[in-house]
């Protein structure tokens, strides 16, 4: 091997260590800045949200225009003398005045010594028929299809049936003409009709 072989053979392999240390120094360099990456103060941001006021609604049932709790009194739902064949009716009004829709119920009480004979119904959207002045005395129900309730039978309406503007509905009371003679001269009679709201949800 000639001198000139030998030096190129030295300066190549110098050549290749250079590489090989700044290789090794870049390799170094990104190892010791990613160790120290968690030292690093990133930037940060925070953001809040905050409800507005949240208040609960409320299930409010009337009926002509009062509670009716514990009870509200239909004074004019009366008859005395009532005689078989003979009836008595009235309107009230309910109204949703609360702000939750609502399904309700309708059961009939009947007490006294003559409630076990009389014959209860309540008809939606209806208006009275009839007098109580002239002998028979038979007022009405103008609707007298599909009765909410009949003698003590409950029916729970649709929900939301009953709004702000009110539900119009008649009560009529009556003396069966096939009641026997164990019911004459009975002194008191009551009819109690309990409207029960229930929230309905959508």
């Amino acid at each position: 091997m000639s001198r000139g072989e030998h030096r190129a053979g030295r300066s190549g392999s110098a050549r290749t260590d250079r590489l090989t240390r700044a290789a090794l120094a870049a390799v170094v360099a990104v190892v010791l800045l990613l160790g120290a990456r968690g030292t690093f103060a990133f930037w940060t941001d925070r953001a809040t949200v905050t409800s507005g006021p949240i208040t609960s609604g409320s299930l409010d049932l009337t009926v002509d225009g009062a509670q009716g709790v514990p009870s509200y009194g239909k004074a004019a739902l009366t008859l005395s003398g009532m005689l078989p064949g003979e009836s008595v009716a009235e309107t009230v009004v309910v109204r949703n005045v609360g702000s939750a829709p609502f399904r309700w119920t309708a059961t009939v009480t009947r007490g006294g010594d003559l409630g076990p004979a009389l014959d209860v119904q309540l008809y939606l959207g209806s208006v009275t028929t009839g007098d109580d002045t002239t002998y028979p005395r038979t007022e009405g129900c103008a609707t007298t299809t599909t009765p909410v309730v009949s003698g003590t039978t409950a029916t729970r309406l649709d929900p939301g049936a009953v709004g702000a503007a009110g539900q119009t509905l008649c009560i009529r009371v009556a003396l069966p003409s096939a009641v026997d003679n164990t019911y004459q001269s009975r002194t008191t009679g009551s009819v109690t009709v309990r409207l029960d709201a229930t929230q309905a949800l959508p």
